[in-house]
């Protein structure tokens, strides 16, 4: 976003803000490839060109005529995405795989989180943000949520599922 805006207003980057950049972007290759990781090279150019694409599009809703209500925006953007979405899906063939009691309560429960506050609360909440914080402000968050992702993982990973099998019906 950085860079794309620095183009886009003609304007200079501190060598403060490139260093930060720098910093970050190796911080995140370590998260996703680790010590020994391993890193498929076509993942790597899909990430690229999304991540490169996310970027224009927000230096350009910086400055696009767009309606001064950020749910309006964020509807419009994710009913489109869907739309898409949904037609990708069915030249795939998808629906003909889809086996609708195989779908856990855990799943739809985490789908219905996703779209609440992973996409309606999330997205609305990253336009505006957007449309008030300078840029490179607004752009930190590709290198926050990453880091906020892991934490929260390994934090869900390590919690107790339960009482342990040495705690439930012991008598003294």
């Amino acid at each position: 976003m950085v860079l794309i805006n620095a183009l886009v207003t003609r304007t200079r980057i501190p060598a403060t803000l490139v260093a930060a950049l720098l910093l970050g972007t190796v911080g995140i290759g370590v998260l996703v490839g680790g010590p020994g990781g391993e890193v498929h090279s076509g993942a790597v150019v899909v990430v690229v060109i999304a991540s490169a694409l996310w970027a224009a599009g927000s230096v350009y809703a910086r400055s696009a005529p767009l309606p001064s209500r950020p749910m309006v925006v964020s509807a419009t953007e994710m009913i489109a995405a869907g739309v898409m979405q949904l037609i990708l899906g069915v030249l795939r063939g998808e629906p003909a795989r889809l086996r609708l009691s195989e779908i856990s309560a855990a799943s739809l429960a985490g789908l219905a989180w996703l779209v609440f506050a992973g996409s309606i609360v999330a997205f609305t909440a990253y336009m505006y943000a957007n449309s008030t914080l300078s840029n490179h402000t607004v752009a930190t968050y590709a290198y926050v949520n990453p880091v906020i992702a892991v934490v929260l993982g390994v934090a869900r990973a390590t919690r107790p599922s339960g009482p342990t099998s040495t705690s439930v019906g012991r008598s003294s």
